[in-house]
């Protein structure tokens, strides 16, 4: 019987509830009717028993406890699962709101841009009309230079004659004589012109004849003076005869000039 009781017991730590059952069906084969008797009448039995049935209990229970540990950690790995689920729905989540943003700063530099460019292409085109408006007010200032000046220079031309050539001479070589226009050129000059008057005369004293050219600068409403350009007499101009050579040119031609030029 002790050999039984102590199978029994290495069995049920090992294989538990069922193993205890096969040893118990052994146990009431081997032992008979007579065993039976033994049994009951025997303490050591009734204690085999008790032993027996706490070992299926505590088996039951270790049973039991598997079972909630299997349920905990399958709990636990679904909630595991749950996480990681909520884990990656949250990066895809940041990352789409990322891509949207990377989007929407894209689309924002874009336009940012094409204001700029439209920016740009207004202020080109601005300070392309302001230097076509410039050129044009050039041309137009050029323009009207050139048609006073050319009216200047018919003015001049019509309005210089013999009559001035000898009021000239007679300023600037008393003695002279037989005063005439030789040549008269009117040319541009900035925004006026060069009135040059070649006069051709004969000397008082031995008759040589002589030509003396004056140079002149006006525009249509300032003087701007005279001068000798050339002489080929051999007394030259007094300093006061070019003064008051000046002087007649200033106040005597010129506004006669200047009144023709506007009509």
């Amino acid at each position: 019987m002790k050999t039984y009781h102590n199978v029994a017991l290495k069995l049920t730590k090992i294989v538990g509830v069922s193993v205890i059952i096969l040893v118990t069906s052994v146990m009431s084969s081997g032992c008979g009717k007579g065993g039976q008797k033994e049994q009951a009448a025997n303490p050591e039995v009734e204690r085999m028993r008790v032993e027996l049935e706490r070992a299926r209990l505590e088996a039951e229970k270790a049973k039991a406890e598997a079972e909630a540990a299997k349920a905990k950690a399958e709990a636990d790995a679904a909630k595991s699962r749950a996480e990681a689920e909520a884990a990656r729905a949250r990066m895809e989540t940041d990352a789409a709101k990322a891509r949207a943003d990377a989007e929407a700063t894209r689309l924002k530099a874009e336009a940012e841009a094409a204001r700029t460019r439209a920016e740009e292409e207004a202020a080109k085109a601005r300070a392309q009309e302001e230097a076509e408006k410039a050129k044009a007010a050039v041309e137009a200032e050029k323009k009207k230079a050139e048609a006073n000046q050319d009216a200047l220079r018919q003015a001049a031309q019509a309005e210089i004659g013999d009559d001035v050539a000898q009021r000239i001479l007679a300023i600037i070589h008393p003695t002279g004589r037989n005063a005439r226009l030789s040549r008269l050129s009117v040319d541009r000059q900035g925004s006026g012109v060069n009135v040059v008057v070649s006069i051709s005369w004969v000397g008082g004293f031995g008759g040589n004849a002589y030509v003396t050219s004056v140079s002149w600068r006006f525009n249509k409403t300032d003087h701007y003076g005279s001068s000798i350009e050339s002489d080929s007499s051999v007394l030259p101009a007094k300093s006061s005869n070019k003064v008051q050579m000046d002087d007649y040119l200033r106040t005597m031609v010129f506004p006669r000039v200047v009144a023709r030029a506007r009509d």
